[in-house]
């Protein structure tokens, strides 16, 4: 048993498994990511790229533990790990608990947008929304409903 969960941990970590051009893309990514921001780190598995990173809001005692995914044929995923933000569909969220950063057919994330100037940014953004709505019980960001 303890061999196939070696087996299982190197296959994710195995960069191997990813065509050259794509492992390329994913260490663009993550050097740009961790060059703008060095409170995030990245990873390549062969799942995509993973950012983690804790974000502390100016004039906020709350630091958010936050995770990134990427995958290129999909649109990147941020998750705030800590503290636990629950569905809501008030605070603009996917059912995942994934955080609504842009709406999709405005086509203002694309393929070879870079995350260090759209995602993250948008991130930072989205948890200034949410601190208003603590504090005022209304979300005032953007929001196109799903």
């Amino acid at each position: 048993m303890m061999f196939l969960l070696r087996n299982i941990d190197f296959m994710e970590n195995n960069m191997k498994l990813l065509p050259p051009k794509l492992i390329m893309h994913y260490k663009e990514q993550k050097s740009a990511v961790e060059k703008s921001f060095p409170f995030i780190h990245c990873r390549i598995s062969s799942k995509g790229l993973i950012c983690d990173g804790i974000f502390t809001l100016p004039k906020s005692s709350t630091e958010y533990e936050i995770q990134l995914k990427y995958e290129v044929s999909k649109r990147p995923k941020v998750y705030v790990l800590n503290p636990e933000i629950e569905y809501n569909q008030d605070i603009h969220m996917y059912k995942d608990s994934s955080l609504c950063l842009f709406y999709p057919p405005d086509n203002s994330w694309k393929k070879n947008s870079q995350l260090f100037d759209t995602i993250i940014p948008w991130t930072v953004e989205w948890l200034v929304n949410y601190e208003i709505f603590k504090l005022s019980g209304k979300w005032v960001g953007p929001y196109k409903s799903h």
